[in-house]
């Protein structure tokens, strides 16, 4: 092998080296642009599932407030029955 061939062997074997790195490195952006989407679209998700679960905790609240207000109403109801029907027992 004469040293000129060694040379256009060794620029070759340099030449098909910077093409694989370049094609490893373009590959390396797709997936990194790939997970960056995918993890955009994970938080999206995640943010959506937060903002549903203060609704649902909202309404929950909301029943809750609404049946104790209820109950509330009711022993007042029952705490004026018991004072009229007592008016009423001790002859007032």
């Amino acid at each position: 092998m004469s040293e000129q061939d060694f040379r256009e062997r060794m620029l070759s074997a340099i030449e098909d080296l910077k093409r694989t790195t370049e094609r490893i490195e373009g590959r390396m952006e797709r997936i990194d642009d790939r997970t960056d989407n995918r993890l955009t679209a994970v938080e999206k998700d995640v943010s959506g599932l937060r903002d549903d679960v203060k609704r649902m905790i909202e309404r929950v609240e909301e029943k809750i407030d609404n049946r104790f207000a209820t109950a509330e109403k009711g022993v007042s109801e029952l705490r004026g029955d018991v004072r009229w029907i007592r008016g009423k027992l001790e002859g007032r």
